[in-house]
């Protein structure tokens, strides 16, 4: 149908038609034949929804924006973005300028964007995703903070005339020979104070387990019983292969007994210590000649530890600053329990040499290097190697941490001051080499002349099956 402007009853008529929901309601309280020609039809329209027109946002109106006191950095880089989205044209320096302007100039984020004012704005939202990402964190810990845990000693004064409070045996030793300026209230007797009672705490841990004092009890803290409770129910985890990628080395050209006696020449050192001093500043991290102490040298090993991954210490785990995955087996995840979470997507992995290998999906797993807890996604596959799992440079750099194959050791800065250290088994080292070694020897390397000609040759019998051979020119 073809409209004409001239006919303004059908204009009108028309334009009602396209009304919906409230204008369509207010179209039907006009008045009768109040409307004369569709012009009047307009102008009545748009007197009445003038105040709904969406107002053009020009550029500037992102310097008008500002970073509230109580407001998370996250939370303002989504109401600058939702800002600027609405803002047809916008020039990305403007934007730029705009969200450094809105920041308090005492924030980091603030001093690191003036410091490098040449960052596009796809850079600095960057920038501010990685301020965001320690943001949540400070008040993710700040909020843990607030949550105390009342004294023992309170507790108890609170709940000691409930029924279900157990009154324990009285103290073992003379009464005599007791300190009698230390007073226990569970016990009732001199020799110790209530919050030092480990019979109290004890038997708090029980009632709380069975659903009596939580009111008084950090989440924080009963969770952490909670997770004592489930891991002491789980059976120990088994040892499941793993794949990595092997390299030729001086090993390869020992004999079955030279490698055993090397592994045995090899000293096992325990896995974590957390023991090296605390100090006020960032800790310096590093390595000296007395690191090497108890090792068998000289050695050409990799670092393979031992760690705990959720509830689960496994072994045979080998640190890979070559590795730009985490990877774990599959067998792994089913002994975990955790198969059902693994997200299924098929990803390709390939090693230095070009071989690939495809991956059944990813997990995300948390990784515990006392007393650093961080969470890492697992490529997981279904391979077989010596190792059980793989940490490369995403957890490395995740706990800041510096590895050194020569002194078997990874060192990592500890929150709130000193060093933690993970130690390798150069042992273990040593079997998985071997081992891994053994394995490849199995195949045969073929050069790719050599393979090219056999082709050549395997083509020329089919084509010649009395056995006539085709000369080929080179």
């Amino acid at each position: 149908m073809i409209l004409y402007k001239e006919d303004d009853a059908l204009m009108c008529k028309v334009f009602a038609m396209t009304l919906r929901g409230a204008a369509q309601d207010w179209f039907h309280t006009l008045p009768s034949a109040s409307i004369g020609n569709f012009k009047e039809f307009a102008i009545i329209f748009t007197k009445e929804y003038t105040s709904y027109k969406t107002v053009r946002k020009h550029a500037d109106h992102l310097f008008n924006l500002r970073k509230k006191p109580d407001e998370s950095l996250r939370d303002y880089l989504r109401r600058f973005k939702a800002e600027k989205a609405n803002i047809i044209g916008c020039n990305d320096q403007v934007a730029s300028s705009a969200f450094k302007k809105g920041l308090p100039t005492e924030h980091e984020l603030y001093r690191e964007l003036a410091i490098t004012p040449s960052q596009t704005l796809a850079e600095v939202f960057a920038t501010a995703e990685r301020y965001a990402l320690w943001d949540d964190d400070r008040i993710a810990a700040k909020k843990a903070s607030k949550q105390v845990d009342h004294p023992t000693k309170q507790i108890l004064a609170q709940v000691k005339d409930k029924p279900w409070v157990r009154r324990p045996p009285p103290m073992k030793g003379d009464p005599s020979k007791r300190d009698t300026s230390k007073y226990c209230a569970f016990h009732g007797e001199h020799g110790h104070y209530t919050n030092n009672c480990n019979a109290w705490k004890r038997h708090l841990e029980e009632l709380v387990r069975e659903g009596h004092c939580t009111e008084f009890v950090a989440k924080k803290a009963i969770q952490q019983i909670e997770d004592r409770d489930v891991a002491a129910k789980e059976p120990p985890q088994k040892v499941i292969r793993i794949n990595t990628i092997l390299a030729d080395s001086q090993e390869s050209e020992l004999t079955t007994k030279e490698r055993k006696r090397k592994i045995a020449q090899a000293t096992y050192v325990s896995q974590v210590t957390t023991g090296v001093p605390a100090v006020g500043d960032t800790p310096i991290i590093g390595f000296q000649k007395n690191d090497l102490f108890g090792l068998d040298l000289p050695h050409n090993d990799a670092l393979v530890i031992c760690i705990q991954i959720e509830q689960a210490v496994i072994e045979r785990v080998h640190v890979d600053e070559g590795s730009a995955a985490n990877i774990l087996q599959l067998s792994v995840i089913q002994q975990m329990g955790f198969e059902p979470k693994i997200s299924k997507l098929a990803r390709s992995l390939t090693g230095f040499n070009g071989a690939t290998s495809i991956t059944i999906g990813t997990i995300d797993l948390d990784v515990h290097s006392p007393p650093v807890v961080c969470s890492q996604t697992f490529m997981v596959i279904n391979e077989v190697s010596p190792y059980n799992g793989i940490l490369g440079r995403p957890w490395i750099s995740k706990i800041e941490a510096v590895t050194s194959a020569l002194h078997q050791k990874i060192r990592y800065p500890i929150p709130g001051g000193g060093i933690g250290q993970i130690n390798s088994d150069q042992a273990m080292a040593r079997r998985c080499t071997a081992q891994g070694l053994k394995k490849s020897k199995q195949l045969q390397f073929t050069p790719v002349m050599q393979a090219a000609n056999e082709t050549g040759s395997a083509l020329s019998r089919q084509a010649n099956p009395k056995g006539k051979e085709v000369a080929a020119s080179q």
